[in-house]
């Protein structure tokens, strides 16, 4: 499922919510058995507005309605993710120590890797 933002009907961000399936077992590791937040950006002129808030509070009460005990996601460690990762601690989510490696391969670029250092983060909602 996914939220987007809008603003004077224009499309300013987005996030993506994954929900428990005990059939896919990539997706059963990855979260745990909670709802997993995909992907939340909002365009940077939009930004310290409030939409990326807004964004992952229609995704928290979609994980309550669902009766999910929480909500996980990741993040990056670099400076680049300061911003997101003190939205998600002003709204209660813990950061659970440690970094691991992610990594995705680029479509726009076949042969092209990357990998970053993410932190996982939960809420029980």
């Amino acid at each position: 499922m996914w939220f987007i933002a809008w603003l004077e009907g224009r499309p300013i961000g987005f996030v993506g919510v994954g929900m428990h399936n005990d059939r896919d077992v990539d997706e059963m590791v990855e979260a745990r058995g909670y709802a997993l937040v995909e992907d939340l950006y909002v365009e940077e002129a939009y930004r310290r507005r409030g939409a990326a808030r807004a964004l992952m509070e229609a995704l928290e009460k979609v994980a309550r309605d669902a009766d999910m005990p929480g909500i996980i996601l990741d993040t990056g460690v670099d400076d680049s993710y300061a911003a997101a990762r003190a939205l998600y601690a002003a709204l209660g989510y813990v950061d659970q120590g440690g970094v691991y490696l992610g990594g995705w391969s680029d479509p726009d670029r076949p042969g092209v890797h990357i990998v970053d250092g993410l932190t996982i983060w939960i809420k029980p909602v």
